[in-house]
């Protein structure tokens, strides 16, 4: 029974001006979900760190097509930079969602200020992290921004295992929604 409530509330917010921009969102999402893994995974193979943003080469290769003759670099720098604010907001609040649910459980056994404590140490730690991986998805000249303000750090290090991480656990990602909607449509069969 809540289950058929809970899809006809998703089918009612589907309809509204927002769950369709929603539903737009989360398309392009999964298409650049497709295209990073593709782009990790040719990154793995043949052992390369791209030079050039996703934004960029995209609307380089789509323009080219269409014969359009624009600032591929000024367009691709304001559509990188909403991109990359988008990925950090989803991201962050993701993280946070996920860490709210694991402390709502343990919140009983630890007191309110070592909860706030390790609340904070793991979103600092987390927001850089996504800064230092995000920092690919930038135009090459706010990339160098970043790494004078971050100091020495290897940058290509961090970017191959962050594609060797990505591409597993999006690979997992993918087999447990298979699996999971393989066991739905296996439950909806014998409830028929």
């Amino acid at each position: 029974h809540f289950v058929i409530g809970g899809a006809k509330q998703r089918e009612r917010y589907a309809q509204t001006f927002f769950g369709r921009v929603a539903n737009i969102l989360g398309h392009f999402f999964s298409v650049y979900c497709v295209y990073k893994m593709a782009m990790a995974t040719l990154n793995i193979i043949l052992q390369r760190v791209t030079k050039v943003d996703p934004v960029t080469q995209v609307l380089r290769v789509f323009l080219y097509h269409l014969h359009y003759d624009i600032d591929i670099d000024f367009w691709s720098q304001h559509a990188s930079f909403i991109l990359v604010g988008i990925l950090i907001t989803v991201s962050v609040r993701g993280m946070l969602v996920q860490i709210l649910k694991t402390f709502s459980s343990l919140s009983s056994n630890v007191s309110s200020n070592s909860f706030v404590l390790l609340l904070a140490v793991a979103m600092g730690m987390y927001f850089i992290s996504c800064v230092i991986l995000l920092r690919m998805n930038l135009p090459e000249n706010y990339r160098q921004s970043i790494s004078t303000i971050l100091g020495p750090i290897q940058f290509d290090f961090y970017h191959r295992w962050f594609d060797v991480i990505f591409v597993i656990s999006a690979s997992l990602t993918i087999v447990s929604l298979y699996i999971q909607h393989k066991s739905k449509n296996q439950i909806h069969l014998y409830e028929d």
